[in-house]
């Protein structure tokens, strides 16, 4: 915020840390009680009323099936749904949520022509690594994204899954 000019930071030279973080606290506290006071209350609330208001139309996945699916298809041509399907343990009801997934995954390519498979386990979704692009250099190492919802938004988690694929590279 200093940067851009937005506050004024105080010296910090040979001041303690203690001091130094209630110093940052009071100038970031005074900064957002100026930008609240800038903000006309009652466009908010009309706002908010109309949000909440507005119907969602957005055909939101019911389990981690249809997450996949849905998924698969917000990632275009560089995903594949490989079918696996397979009922939870226990249970005789194809319509009830797969929390440890469904035997499905996705198989994707990332940027660098890397092979990547997403799957749900063991109540957690694993992005994991088939093959390397490298000619000979390290492999790539599998990780757990830190989505932990059986039935995220298909579109917060593509970003999420793109974020990761970008890290991993």
């Amino acid at each position: 915020m200093a940067e851009r000019g937005d506050i004024t930071e105080p010296d910090h030279d040979g001041v303690g840390e203690a001091e130094r973080l209630c110093t940052a606290q009071s100038t970031l506290g005074a900064a957002g009680q100026e930008a609240v006071g800038a903000i006309d209350v009652r466009a908010c609330e009309e706002a908010v009323d109309i949000l909440i208001s507005t119907p969602c139309t957005a055909v939101m996945p019911t389990n981690t099936h249809e997450t996949l699916t849905q998924l698969a298809g917000l990632l275009g041509d560089n995903a594949t749904l490989i079918p696996g399907c397979r009922l939870p343990h226990g249970t005789d009801s194809a319509h009830q949520d797969f929390q440890d997934g469904c035997g499905c995954r996705i198989e994707l390519t990332s940027r660098d022509n890397a092979a990547w498979t997403l799957q749900r386990s063991d109540a957690a979704w694993y992005l994991m690594p088939l093959a390397s692009p490298h000619d000979g250099g390290s492999d790539l190492s599998g990780m757990e994204l830190s989505m932990t919802e059986t039935c995220p938004h298909p579109r917060h988690f593509a970003l999420l899954l793109h974020r990761a694929l970008d890290t991993a590279a």
